[in-house]
């Protein structure tokens, strides 16, 4: 069997890093949360790895990383709504995910 990859958002995106492992479990980049001008993204994550969103292959999780919105694909400023970029990611694979007191985490 091929190896699978999940995503971990490492760090909020102001930067501030979590307490505990926020492994990718949805994502939607065209949610428009109330009060915001423009969609800033949905963003579902656990410190549970085995709910994580699973990518075939490192090419494809960076895509999703990578995707813009469709309903507003430029941020006021003029650059690409990529909502999902404003957070610091790995890409992990699966044989790489180790379970301690903290959640699982990445045994890099």
């Amino acid at each position: 069997m091929a190896e699978e990859f999940v995503m971990l958002i490492a760090s909020q995106a102001n930067g501030e890093p979590f307490d505990k492992p926020h492994w990718l479990v949805n994502y939607d980049p065209d949610a428009h949360a109330p009060g915001q001008q423009y969609p800033t993204g949905m963003v579902e994550t656990s410190p549970d790895v085995q709910k994580a969103m699973r990518f075939k292959s490192h090419p494809e999780a960076w895509k999703l990383w990578n995707t813009q919105s469709r309903t507003v694909p430029l941020r006021p400023d003029g650059r690409p709504n990529k909502p999902l970029t404003a957070f610091t990611v790995s890409i992990v694979p699966m044989s790489q995910v180790k379970t301690t007191d903290k959640g699982d985490v990445w045994d890099a």
